[in-house]
């Protein structure tokens, strides 16, 4: 396996759980893993990950002055670290005689023989879970997180009766700006303490300084007072539909963020890429030497990324109010399930049809008909 990153360590865990009886070898350029990442995710029974580290029942969403909570339930949105997650993965690799972690490895894949080379050495299969730089002119979502701790409780409005979150943020947008969308994504963890994460749509990256800046300007505008950093964090995904690529070699999977796991119009991927390891890992044990894998994301829900993908491009500084309106124009159930890629095709037209129609049928015909297959 070559990537032994959020995807990789989803495939290993998979293989364990349903007791794969062959060798299993995960290849990791890194030389040691830190605590780098942030996932987070709605599910509705947040005990089924033992490495979920926070749950909210209520999101915020705000845009031009106009704040919305909304409760989730029975949904709650779930947290995890990257030490979280990872210790828990590595640690129940770490039980396992036939399955094995090589860190410090770049390997690179020769596909033009009967089986593949990767890292010196021939496969029966190999699962590159790597991710790719985005193609030139993909839509970005990037971002920069900061944890924040506060010398007061200036996050308790967050926090329920006994202190526990009650509610987070998931977008407060900025006023627009010519070419991107921006806003603040807040995860607060205590009264005292939260994830503050900058976050751009837009073609390009900028610099550390832009996002601290906005940082910066946004607590004194919300949390005025002293605070310290302790850490940050940063991250770029592609927002692009495009189906995943064809298989190359029969011997050859792609799957996470480069075989199509990712949802381009949100960034979330944490679940769509723990369901793609499972249906490979039951692939691998039915036919280890024919793997069939289903698409990560179904046709119809690449069409529907498209669509909106294509209206946010070309409506940047309609981008804000469109997101409030989902919010604020479809149940929060519903609304949940189609951003995690489980709503019905019913669900999906009854979200769609809270949009702005017009702009949205326009693309239809020229983007719909390249998802067909």
């Amino acid at each position: 396996m070559l990537g032994a990153g959020c995807s990789g360590l989803h495939l290993a865990l998979a293989l364990l759980e349903r007791r794969y009886p062959g060798k299993v070898t995960l290849l990791e350029a890194r030389s040691r893993y830190h605590n780098d990442r942030t996932w987070s995710f709605f599910t509705e029974d947040p005990s089924a990950f033992p490495y979920v580290r926070h749950t909210w029942g209520e999101v915020e969403v705000g845009a031009q002055g106009q704040r919305a909570r909304y409760n989730a339930a029975p949904f709650v949105y779930a947290t995890t670290t990257a030490s979280a997650f990872v210790g828990h993965a590595l640690a129940a690799i770490r039980t396992s005689p036939r399955t094995h972690l090589e860190l410090g490895v770049r390997a690179e894949v020769d596909l033009s023989g009967r089986k593949p080379w990767a890292g010196g050495r021939a496969w029966d299969l190999v699962v590159d879970t790597r991710p790719q730089m985005p193609a030139p002119g993909t839509l970005l979502q990037h971002f920069l997180g900061a944890f924040v701790e506060f010398p007061d409780a200036r996050l308790a409005p967050f926090m329920d009766a006994s202190g526990k979150p009650k509610r987070c943020v998931l977008m407060d947008f900025y006023p627009p700006k010519p070419g991107w969308v921006s806003f603040m994504y807040l995860l607060p963890f205590s009264a005292q303490r939260g994830l503050f994460e900058v976050t751009y749509f837009s073609p390009s990256r900028v610099t550390q300084t832009a996002y601290l800046n906005d940082l910066s300007a946004y607590l004194a505008a919300h949390f005025p007072g002293p605070h310290r950093i302790v850490r940050m964090e940063k991250g770029v995904l592609p927002m692009s539909a495009q189906p995943p690529p064809e298989r190359v070699h029969p011997a050859y999977v792609e799957i996470g963020s480069r075989g199509g796991a990712l949802k381009p119009s949100t960034g979330y991927g944490f679940l769509a890429m723990r369901a793609q390891a499972a249906a490979l890992a039951d692939a691998i044990m039915n036919d280890a030497d024919a793997v069939v894998l289903p698409p990560a994301r179904p046709a119809r829900k690449r069409a529907v990324d498209a669509i909106f993908l294509d209206y946010l491009t070309n409506n940047f500084a309609e981008g804000p109010m469109l997101y409030q309106r989902l919010f604020a124009h479809n149940p929060t159930p519903r609304l949940i399930r189609f951003l995690g890629d489980t709503s019905s095709l019913k669900e999906d037209v009854q979200v769609m049809s809270s949009v702005p129609i017009l702009p949205f049928t326009r693309t239809l015909l020229t983007r719909l008909l390249p998802f067909a297959r």
